[in-house]
């Protein structure tokens, strides 16, 4: 992953591709090995490494400010004699230290940003001199953007609930729920992936969830995420045509994403193209050898079109995979 991330830095190597963009654009940079041994269903969203992290998120302009802010920090935690900051250092280079081989999470960050606030806190002295209205500006913002988070994870999960017991009004909460937040594309994928999954037994949720995916993509360039989701949505929609083009444009940007492959060969199938299919599922089987899906979608196939012998075979091949 460390080789595949250096690849994306040097492409990148000044700003890099924006925070939290990593798991959208890595995808681009998988190997083989990599399709082989780990596959989509983990996509990293952190090359479990700090530093890459930072020049991947925001190229050598980010790690430049990086470690002109570590610097400062560290001046400043030095100057003081308090048994707090000294210990405050000690965390704080040990998880400098972990970091290196590992990801950052908001669960081990918070409390040692937490402590590091309090090690570098000005005097009371100090405190006074500074302006109330600074704070109340800080407090206030603090106050809104965490009840914004409230409102509309409540409104998802709500409007998710009521859909699934069949009530359409939950269409209008996930619909509130994006426009509050309309710059959260993120958000937006979330409520058109939910969508989806609810399209699979409510074929008239399809139709909004193509919708909402379609915009989200366009705000979440190069997601394969979004653009696997919105192509799911085409296909319940029952435009299998739609769907092959989102696939493959969602292979441009990760071409050795197995789910991807199969997803394109069964559009294909569907829409009468038997080779292609055939090449889509045994380029999945290629990449992905432990994986019995690629096998049993090519019996199914075989069997389409009298290829009884192949698709005996293959279902053989995908169950002895499937008891391993």
């Amino acid at each position: 992953m460390w080789q595949e991330t250096l690849q994306l830095i040097r492409e990148h190597l000044f700003f890099g591709v924006g925070p939290s963009r990593y798991v959208d654009e890595i995808g681009a940079y998988h190997t083989s090995e990599w399709a082989a041994v780990v596959g989509p269903a983990s996509p990293p969203d952190s090359p479990h490494n700090v530093i890459l992290q930072v020049l991947a998120s925001t190229g050598a302009v980010g790690l430049v400010a990086a470690i002109a802010f570590g610097v400062v920090l560290v001046r400043l935690l030095a100057k003081r004699p308090s048994t707090w900051s000294q210990a405050t250092l000690v965390a704080l280079t040990a998880a400098a230290v972990a970091l290196c081989f590992h990801f950052t999470n908001l669960w081990t960050l918070g409390p040692l940003l937490v402590l590091t606030g309090g090690a570098v806190s000005v005097t009371s002295e100090a405190r006074h001199r500074l302006t109330t209205g600074l704070a109340a500006v800080v407090a206030l913002s603090a106050v809104v953007l965490g009840g914004i988070g409230v409102v509309t994870e409540t409104l998802l999960l709500h409007g998710v609930q009521r859909l699934q017991s069949g009530d359409r009004s939950g269409l209008e909460l996930l619909d509130t729920a994006g426009r509050i937040k309309p710059w959260d594309a993120d958000l937006s994928w979330r409520v058109g992936h939910a969508l989806t999954l609810l399209g699979e037994t409510q074929q008239s949720l399809s139709e909004p969830a193509a919708e909402v995916l379609g915009a989200a993509c366009t705000q979440l360039p190069h997601s394969v995420a979004c653009l696997n989701d919105l192509g799911d949505a085409q296909s319940l929609e029952g435009d299998d045509s739609a769907a092959l083009n989102t696939w493959q444009e969602s292979l441009r940007y990760d071409p050795t994403n197995v789910d991807t492959w199969l997803r394109l060969g069964s559009a294909m199938l569907a829409l009468g193209d038997v080779s292609g299919a055939e090449r889509s599922f045994l380029r999945a089987a290629e990449l992905r050898p432990s994986a019995p899906e690629p096998w049993e979608n090519l019996a199914v196939l075989y069997d389409s079109v009298g290829r009884t012998a192949e698709a005996t075979a293959a279902r053989e091949r995908a169950a002895e995979l499937r008891s391993r």
